[in-house]
Order: structure tokens, then sequence, then C-alpha cells
């Protein structure tokens, strides 16, 4: 046994290897060795440092390593990220690497994203240009709570979230669309008296065209309450004054809530049932 094998190994290359296989063997032997060697951790630096001057967050992370397979990238570990209003992100990996995608000819590069965090796992491509940046991918149990809404909306969300988008900003201008499932949370907005706690909600929306969003189907099914919403938000350059043209109908299920629900208008049929419009904008909605 011992002599066949080093009469392979000894044995005059052929001239199929000699012409195809060795340049192939030796061109991964050269790609693994410059790709082991190269400087990632500057590059890498370099990659976060423009990433916190465009964001104002401020980044740090333990520490990096490349990835050859399927394509060169890398993959960040500990990573801390501290935002500009004070709130604090960590994630542990997130790996990056270039897709395959046509864009990186036309100067819209594209780049494969994972991450793993507390606060919910995403996977996706993030597409960034000059003024174009999109994403297309799935956010898995996202923490409702960790999002970074605007302070003067004054509304406060928990529980998590699944979603799916496909979204592409373009000089500012969104459009594209977006579902999502969230489970076991509530939501508190300083229009509502009390918290509104659901056990599901399942929407789907787009983004574009004539309107700033339009709610093709949003539905809240929770012990208390159930809701069903549907309609459009205009478009305005400032987003707090986009005019809101909304339907949104009402459950009361819990027949103690429906006298408190009347004693603060809400009209309410004999099985606790009322279909309200929203008109107004965000930031001062009116309902009739």
């Amino acid at each position: 046994m011992l002599d066949r094998i080093l009469e392979w190994l000894t044995a005059p290359f052929s001239r199929t290897a000699r012409l195809v296989v060795l340049p192939i063997v030796g061109l991964m032997l050269v790609t693994t060795f410059v790709f082991l060697g190269f400087p990632y951790e500057v590059l890498a630096d370099r990659a976060v440092n423009a990433l916190e001057r465009q964001t104002g967050a401020m980044i740090r992370y333990g520490e990096v390593e490349p990835r050859l397979i399927p394509a060169p990238g890398f993959r960040f570990h500990q990573v801390d990220v501290r935002t500009a209003d004070g709130r604090r992100y960590q994630a542990d990996p997130v790996s990056v690497r270039p897709a395959w995608s046509l864009g990186w000819l036309t100067g819209e590069p594209q780049i494969r994203a994972y991450m793993v965090s507390d606060h919910g796992s995403l996977a996706g491509f993030v597409t960034v240009g000059r003024g174009v940046y999109a994403w297309d991918g799935r956010i898995v149990d996202l923490d409702l709570a960790a999002l970074p809404l605007p302070a003067d909306q004054r509304i406060e969300l928990t529980g998590r979230a699944d979603i799916d988008a496909d979204v592409r900003w373009d000089d500012g201008a969104a459009e594209g669309e977006i579902e999502l499932t969230a489970r076991q949370g509530e939501v508190v907005h300083s229009m509502v008296p009390m918290p509104i706690e659901f056990e599901s909600v399942t929407g789907r929306i787009e983004l574009g065209g004539e309107a700033l969003a339009r709610i093709d189907s949003f539905a809240l099914e929770g012990p208390l309450f159930g809701a069903a919403v549907s309609g459009s938000i205009g478009q305005a350059a400032d987003p707090t004054k986009a005019p809101l043209d909304l339907q949104i109908g009402i459950d009361v299920r819990e027949p103690g809530m429906r006298s408190m629900a009347k004693q603060f208008g809400l009209t309410l049929d004999e099985d606790g049932h009322a279909d309200l419009d929203v008109s107004g904008t965000v930031s001062k909605p009116r309902l009739r």
C-alpha cells in the first residue's frame, strides 16, 4: 500500500495536470496567502471610521476576522454601537461581504450583511450609492422597544416583530414595501388613555408614489381591543406634517371597557364596534 502511494506521489504530472490543474491550484494558493496576509484590521478600521462620520455614532468592536467563503469579507465580534442620542446597541457577530451584483459597475455597490444581537437578527442586502440607500432582507425577533422613535411622536412600543422589507431611499424619498408580524406587546400613545395590549399585529405597507406610505392592511388583535387600519399618509417636506387619510375599525371586546371608551367620545354599537376616520397630520391627527 505504501509503495503505491509513494509511486503516485513521485509519478510525473500529465499534460492536463501541468496545463490546467497546477495553474488553478497555484492561483488558489496565492489567493489564499494574500487573503490571510492582507491587513484587514486597517481596512476595517477605515470602514468603521467612515460609518461613524456619516451616522454620528460611536462604534467599537472586539476583533475582526477575514472570511473567504463564499466571497472575501469580514466578521466582527463584540460590536458596541452608541448613537448620538445615547442609545446603545450590541451585536455578535456582524458579518459583511460584497454581494454578487452589477451595482458595483454602476456606482451602487451591494453588500451582504448578517447580524445577531439581543435586539434582533437580520440578514439581507445593503446597497449604498451617491444619495442612494437600499435594504432588501429580513429582520427576525426585533425588539420594538429598541426602535429609535422620535421623541415628538409621543409613542412607545414593546414586543417582538419579524419584518420583511425591500426598501430604497433615493435622495431622501423612500419606495418599496414592508411586511411585518409582531407579537406580545403594547402600544402607548399620549392620545390614548391607557396602553393597548396586543397578542399579534400583522401589516403590509407600500412606500413611495403619490403617498409617503399606503397601508394596504394592518390588523391588531388583543385581549381587550382589536383594530384594523387602512389608508395613506401623504407626502410632506416635514414628515411630522404629512397629511393623514386613514380608516380605522375598532372592536372593544371587554364589556367593562366599553363604558370607559364612550366617556372618551368613542361611539360604539351594541357589539362594541366603531369606525373612525383620521385626518390632520402625523403630529396633529384629528378623529371623526
